[in-house]
């Protein structure tokens, strides 16, 4: 929702207007002059297509694209019912597997349990068992304290989160917690999703800390700590399998097969500074041919970035004359979207489309 007022000389304004029709992307400058802050991070997440087609209807609350009543009402009414935030059947059994065998600390990883089950005692949560209790966030005023609000919507959460380096998985769209996770176990490398997963622990710490003790966190502490548990485990773990195996491994890269290039590419994201993309293009005998990196001021999810990723790599071998090619990344709702020649009425399948 847009609060900004349009003003007499904005009567007319019109989305086309805040795009740079030439290069396909939002005019920052443009909207750094029309909207808040947080209205601008809102929209920089928005992504655009290349071919800039005409308008159409695109419902990201579900993963296809299709509206559903279910998405729907969960967003209007705020997850108004104890169920929404409950995993069942098969999603859950895939999530809480995952959970479990993520690298985190005993007590992350309950904490975690609990909160897809939407067991944690949110103000939410204990109004439905105590008439009349206030269910309001506390620390922000400014909506029901559920589960997913006190860990990624809150204004507390919110500074956390802007000052971690994960600062974008705060801007997601989905509607209950399971979905939110589901999605960064989906997309991250199993240190990043475990360190993401503690550092919702350590918010929810920080929180308990200040409502009970009435001391406002800092933020760039909170983000310290998580980060020190993280490595811990990480570091203890590399440890064992180091003493194990005698010795760790490097990673290898697999060349193509003859006559045909590699494109390797992986996108990033820097707080504040929006979204950042790596490409290089090597031969068979692992000899670089054409590398590159671009970095732009939206703020797209992960899946997006990835495939914007994938674009400007096939741009740069296109441009250097190649077209034999072989496109490897680390995000695989893209690789199998590519794969399966996935089309919907989703943004991101907008994207993929694109490619």
């Amino acid at each position: 929702m847009v609060i900004s007022p349009r003003g007499n000389e904005n009567a007319d304004l019109r989305v086309s207007s805040l795009i740079s029709p030439n290069v396909a992307c939002w005019n920052f400058d443009r909207l750094h002059q029309l909207f808040l802050p947080f209205e601008c991070d809102r929209i920089a997440s928005i992504p655009l297509s290349s071919r800039l087609p005409g308008d159409s209807i695109c419902w990201d609350l579900e993963r296809s694209g299709q509206y559903t009543v279910k998405s729907a009402y969960k967003t209007i009414f705020n997850d108004n019912w104890k169920g929404d935030e409950e995993a069942t059947s098969v999603a859950a059994h895939t999530i809480w597997k995952k959970i479990w065998q993520i690298q985190a600390l005993p007590r992350v990883k309950v904490f975690a349990w609990r909160a897809c089950q939407n067991a944690l005692p949110t103000r939410r949560n204990i109004s439905y068992r105590i008439k009349d209790y206030d269910s309001e966030c506390c620390i922000c005023e400014r909506d029901f304290e559920s589960t997913l609000h006190a860990l990624r919507d809150c204004k507390l959460a919110r500074d956390v989160w802007r000052k971690s380096r994960f600062a974008h998985v705060a801007l997601s769209r989905t509607s209950s917690i399971v979905d939110w996770w589901e999605g960064c176990l989906a997309e991250f490398d199993e240190f990043d999703a475990a360190s993401i997963i503690t550092l919702c622990w350590a918010i929810w710490g920080a929180r308990n800390s200040w409502i009970m003790e009435g001391v406002a966190p800092v933020p760039e502490d909170v983000v310290s700590y998580a980060k020190k548990t993280s490595s811990e485990v990480g570091d203890a773990l590399i440890k064992k399998n180091t003493k194990a195996a005698g010795m760790a491994l490097p990673a290898s890269w697999s060349p193509p097969s003859p006559s045909y290039y590699k494109v390797n590419v992986d996108a990033g994201f820097i707080d504040g500074l929006g979204s950042g993309l790596g490409v290089v293009v090597r031969d068979e005998n692992g000899g670089v041919l054409v590398c590159g990196a671009a970095q732009s001021q939206d703020r797209w999810d992960t899946a997006t970035a990835e495939a914007k990723a994938v674009m400007f790599g096939l741009q740069l071998a296109k441009d250097a004359g190649m077209d034999k090619l072989v496109v490897e990344g680390d995000c695989l709702q893209v690789i199998q979207a590519l794969k399966n020649r996935s089309a919907g009425a989703s943004s991101f399948s907008l994207i993929i489309e694109d490619i």
